[in-house]
């Protein structure tokens, strides 16, 4: 059975989205250089498929495949998934403390081991690689201020 409620929940919370990231656009549309040029197009290209994906999921919902009932999340996926955001939320936190290499570096190899379930002799070499590529590509070639850091200093 599909969950007809379901879709309509989810289609007015992108529906809500979009809008609010519309609104952010039409706040940054005064900084623009052209019509397709500035900080506005993105949120304005994002908000409107928002509007238009969620206009649908509240006109016809149950488009989609039906899920099983019987079908069940693992526990292990789940959390998972929560812990995508805490690392997220923690790299924030940590940032200004740790600075910008360390904290990349440790986010990258939780989040590769987390979402990507590699070993760490894997996840360590590859959080070293992107650490160095996104240094290279912000700190070096855009010179983009980022914090340095405290615990490097100490």
């Amino acid at each position: 059975m599909k969950h007809i409620w379901q879709d309509r929940l989810a289609g007015l919370l992108v529906l809500i989205a979009g809008a609010l990231s519309l609104r952010e656009a039409e706040k940054l549309y005064r900084f623009h250089n052209g019509a397709w040029i500035g900080d506005h197009v993105f949120p304005a290209l994002v908000g409107a498929g928002f509007v238009v994906l969620g206009l649908i999921l509240l006109v016809r919902p149950g488009l989609g495949p039906a899920a099983d009932e019987g079908e069940r999340t693992e526990r292990g996926t789940v959390i998972r998934v929560a812990a995508v955001p805490a690392i997220l939320l923690g790299y924030t936190l940590l940032l200004p403390w740790a600075g910008y290499l360390l904290g990349t570096f440790a986010a990258a190899a939780l989040l590769f081991r987390t979402v990507g379930t590699y070993r760490w002799r894997i996840c360590l070499p590859a959080a070293l690689l992107v650490t160095v590529c996104l240094d290279l590509l912000f700190i070096r070639w855009l010179n983009t201020p980022l914090p340095a850091g405290h615990i490097l200093w100490l």
